[in-house]
């Protein structure tokens, strides 16, 4: 096809050596592809086809393939991917894409195939960023992880790439070259000019013609194909018109030379704007309708989803790349009135309610006055969209004598800092308002009421409140206040206190009082934080309906306002971690993958510890092992920088459980020893969290040293705590652990007790997933209960949770495990074991590495028909060996 065809070398393009150097030094480590990231212009193409045509003189394979906005379809893209793989006999004849059958499946054959080539091969892509779709990406993402070193990747797009490249083992396996190191430096400038222009320039101009570029190639291009590398004279419509013909990919010639003077000053009018529509092109222009004239098959835009801004108009986009070409040309022509055009944008954008557009105008209007009084009344919508770039970009264009003259823009930074998790700089806002602080200016009031919300908020989302609780206390007790958000910002703060205090009367009444000021406006982030907590309330006791109806009343109220909004993010883990519990791992996982990278710098760290920990129950029960240890990775990562250790106990928790599954007790038990070391200097009351709290992790660590009376007196108390505070899950928690425990020690009436009463809890509620780690023999228990049950729903909940947990049938009985005998240098390994030496200390006694004995382990494990190290501790002392 003629997409897999190599184009056309170039005839006037810098080779970039550097580049092609840094290409290929990084496909020689370990890194499997290479992204070359940059807007339209950067040349990005010129550079692949470079490559391509140097990996095409040596005797490895190569695979080159354009891409279009039609192959954003599994079933087109393979078809004629697999097509000329075939062709170049890297892949068998038999290998078909079907979407009726596995996905992964098909992707694990692929690539099996590809690996399996004798010569090195190279996929080239380029126009990646029209490709979206969820199993041509998950195909990407497979080839990152899963390939020998002889398959490599070279892409170039003009956005990420579509799947998660932050991740830390997919990270180290891409190489990035982005738009800084694409674009010209002086030096490439002038070597372009001299080698494919055969013209001269002088450094003066040489640093001018790179100043009024950034180094753009395509313009620089385009400018020394027209004789304008001097920029003495400006660009105009004839110059463009006789641009180099090699370029007419890019807009320049598509657009420009096709306006008219009138058109072209129309244009660069429009250009001021991020979005525009037919309305405000007539304020701008005078014009009727510019989007439906004459230019519309000549300009273009971006038609944009209704949700961007408001449903009452159609919006569009100038092409981002047209855009800052033609914004530049706007503000270097003295003809426009560049202010009084920002002003009506501004006025018109007011008009709307659309009030991040109309700060911007205003402030490039220099109407510092006009944008600071939308800030001071709207400045936390602004910040509640989740839009912090733009809220930041905002702030610096203020003049630092407005900035600083008015307490509230300062509150709102601080706001900003604190939602956004940068701690220090909230802080040192905070010092500012507190040092501008006059009780006795009118403008001041309510002032002192802002500074300790935004102590509380900045604390909150550090986890630092209870420094704060007392005088939190003392402010709410003067309520009503005179700031209204700072009110409310109160009362969501203070749920939090209530959540982690098993207060739940007091959560009840904030929660009820909170309605009254469920309206939306200035209050609208704190009030979906007040809400989040009613339905994190019902959640851990287990009222999942009650939950589910405040996510929708959360919904309603998200959808009400005229602002964009991330918050609805939240919604959607919550829905994913009631999915979870109820046994929908599908439905959940969904949930997970659209909202739960969104909602870690929009939650409270209490918050994430449950979503997370969900999370990595999630991928560990679907058997996606490689993707819970990336997301472990992340957390820890996210964790370290936030510095939220306590609140991360449930997550401490599972990557200890997950290294103990993978038999990595070194492992657990240096992270283990981490998260003590951070505990000891948490300088907090060690109040109860939301999962599991800092006992739970010491039980995995007692249980797997076989303390087992210890882990049971714990457990008890625990259980009974949760049940007495109402908070159901945990509950079931604790008495599912017990059951297990008392398995180990074969206290099997204590066990069904515990099962038993864990079950009258969880059919109530339908909490399905939280028996998936109990044994073969407690699942024989429920068959068996099962039989007899009288209660229809307590029945259809027990086979239910049978015929997800239980691979056979109802009336099989289970098999009990042949031991077989060990070699000497297994019983050593064992009997080593045994005295409660570590894998590390049994590798120091026996010369041998850490590997090694993790391997010796495995097969022991086998041997004994044991899972882990416990059971084969308990069987090996049972049996004859010593």
């Amino acid at each position: 096809m003629q997409k897999n065809l190599l184009p056309i070398k170039p005839a006037k393009n810098l080779h970039r050596q550097d580049l092609i150097t840094e290409i290929e030094q990084a496909l020689v480590d370990e890194n499997k592809c290479v992204l070359l990231k940059a807007p339209a212009g950067f040349g990005k193409s010129y550079l692949l086809i470079d490559y391509a045509y140097k990996i095409q003189q040596t005797e490895q394979k190569l695979l080159w393939t354009t891409l279009d906005a039609d192959d954003n379809s599994a079933e087109y893209f393979f078809t004629y991917f697999l097509q000329a793989l075939k062709d170049l006999s890297l892949i068998s004849d038999k290998l078909y894409f079907d979407e009726n059958i596995s996905a992964l499946r098909f992707i694990n054959q692929l690539t099996e195939e590809l690996e399996a080539s004798q010569t090195p091969v190279f996929l080239f892509f380029d126009d990646f960023q029209y490709i979206t779709d969820p199993v041509i990406s998950d195909f990407f993402q497979h080839l990152m992880l899963n390939t020998s070193d002889k398959i490599k990747v070279v892409v170039a797009s003009r956005v990420a790439l579509p799947f998660p490249t932050s991740k830390a083992v997919i990270a180290n396996k891409i190489h990035k070259i982005m738009a800084d190191k694409l674009a010209f430096n002086c030096v490439d400038i002038a070597k372009l000019a001299n080698e494919t222009f055969q013209t001269k320039i002088d450094d003066n101009d040489l640093h001018r013609f790179f100043d009024k570029t950034n180094g753009w190639p395509a313009i620089i291009s385009l400018e020394l194909n027209s004789g304008n590398a001097s920029f003495d004279q400006e660009f105009t419509v004839s110059s463009l018109n006789d641009s180099n013909k090699n370029l007419t990919k890019y807009f320049y010639e598509e657009v420009i030379s096709a306006l008219n003077e009138e058109q072209l000053e129309d244009l660069l009018k429009l250009s001021l704007s991020n979005f525009l529509c037919s309305e405000l092109s007539i304020e701008l222009t005078g014009n009727d309708d510019f989007f439906t004239g004459s230019l519309t098959n000549v300009v273009p835009c971006i038609k944009l989803d209704d949700s961007h801004l408001t449903q009452n108009l159609r919006w569009f986009s100038i092409h981002p790349l047209l855009r800052g070409f033609l914004r530049q040309k706007f503000y270097a022509e003295p003809k426009f009135d560049h202010k009084q055009l920002n002003l009506i944008a501004a006025n018109w954008f007011l008009k709307q309610k659309i009030y991040i557009e109309a700060v911007e105008h205003y402030i490039l209007a220099e109407a510092f006055d006009a944008a600071v009084d939308i800030l001071d009344d709207k400045g936390i919508d602004i910040i509640a969209s989740g839009n912090f770039p733009r809220f930041t970009k905002l702030i610096s264009h203020l003049p630092y004598k407005t900035l600083i003259s008015n307490v509230n823009v300062v509150a709102l930074k601080g706001w900003f800092y604190a939602l956004n998790y940068q701690h220090s700089s909230a802080n040192s806002v905070l010092t500012t308002m507190e040092s501008m602080y006059d009780p006795a200016l009118e403008d001041h009031k309510g002032y002192h009421e802002q500074t300790v919300a935004l102590k509380c908020a900045n604390a909150a989302f550090s986890d630092s409140l209870y420094l704060l609780e007392d005088e939190l206390n003392e402010l709410f007790k003067q309520r009503p206040l005179i700031n209204s958000y700072a009110e409310n910002s109160l009362r969501a703060i203070k749920s939090f206190i209530c959540l982690h205090n098993d207060d739940f009367d007091g959560l009840d009444e904030l929660i009820n009082e909170g309605e009254f000021f469920a309206q939306g406006g200035d209050l609208f982030y704190s009030t979906i934080v007040l809400k989040i907590s009613a339905a994190m309330l019902a959640f851990v006791q287990g009222r999942f309906d009650v939950s589910l109806s405040i996510c929708q009343a959360i919904e309603k109220f998200i959808n009400k306002q005229t602002h964009e909004s991330q918050l609805h993010h939240i919604v959607q883990v919550m829905r994913g971690m009631i999915c979870y519990v109820q046994g929908d791992l599908t439905q959940a996982l969904e949930y997970f993958e659209q909202s739960g990278n969104k909602v870690r710098y929009l939650s409270e760290p209490s918050f994430l510890s449950w979503y997370y920990a969900c999370h990595i129950q999630l991928l560990t029960e679907l058997n996606q092992q490689e993707q819970r240890e990336l997301l472990i990775e992340e957390i820890s990562e996210l964790n370290n920088s936030r510095k939220i250790s306590i609140s991360m106990a449930p997550v401490v928790y599972e990557a200890i459980d997950n290294y103990f599954y993978l038999n990595h007790d070194d492992d657990a038990l240096a992270c283990f020893d981490s998260f003590k070391l951070k505990l000891a200097s948490y300088k907090g009351a060690q109040s109860r969290h939301w999962i599991l709290n800092e006992v739970m992790v010491d039980c995995l660590i007692l249980t797997r040293q076989g303390k087992y009376d210890e882990v049971k007196n714990l457990l008890i108390e625990q259980a009974n705590q949760y049940e007495a505070s109402g908070r159901v899950l945990q509950q079931v928690k604790c008495l599912l652990n017990l059951v297990n425990i008392y398995e180990q020690t074969e206290e099997y009436s204590q066990a069904k007790l515990m099962l038993k009463k864990a079950i009258s809890i969880s059919y109530k509620r339908n909490i399905v997933q939280y028996f998936s780690r109990l044994s073969n023999k407690a699942i024989h228990y429920i068959q068996d209960w099962a039989l007899t049950e009288l209660s229809p729903k307590r029945k259809a909940f027990m086979v239910d949770i049978c015929e997800r947990f239980d691979g056979f049938a109802a009336n099989s009985q289970a098999i009990a495990p042949k031991v077989v005998a060990l070699t000497a240098g297994e019983q050593k390994i064992m009997e080593l074991l045994n005295e409660g030496f570590s894998n590390k200390d049994i590798a120091d006694k026996l010369c041998l590495s850490i590997n090694t004995i993790k391997t010796h382990l495995k097969a022991i494990y086998v041997k004994l028909g044991a899972s882990n190290r416990i059971q084969a501790t308990r069987i090996f002392n049972q049996s004859n060996f010593l």
